[in-house]
């Protein structure tokens, strides 16, 4: 956001033209892969702060959720 409005031909255009860009299946994966790792890291940080703070069941709900969502995910 650039603060700008854009007019209704520039809305237009870009309706068009993002209509019209390919897919592109290597992209898609390589950010899908990076989001994976990226919620993998954040669930581990989650676990390690939990078990500093000795909350054991805290650790044990973000295991399994970790677990869950590896699962999901095919890791």
């Amino acid at each position: 956001p650039t603060g700008l409005k854009p007019t209704g031909l520039e809305r237009g255009l870009g309706t068009v033209f993002g209509k019209l860009q390919q897919y592109k299946e290597s992209t898609a994966r390589e950010f899908y892969q990076q989001d994976t790792e990226r919620r993998k890291q954040e669930m581990e940080r989650a676990i390690k702060s939990a078990a500093r703070k000795g909350d054991k069941e805290r650790v044990e709900v973000l295991k399994q959720q970790l677990k869950d969502f590896l699962k999901q995910r095919g890791k």
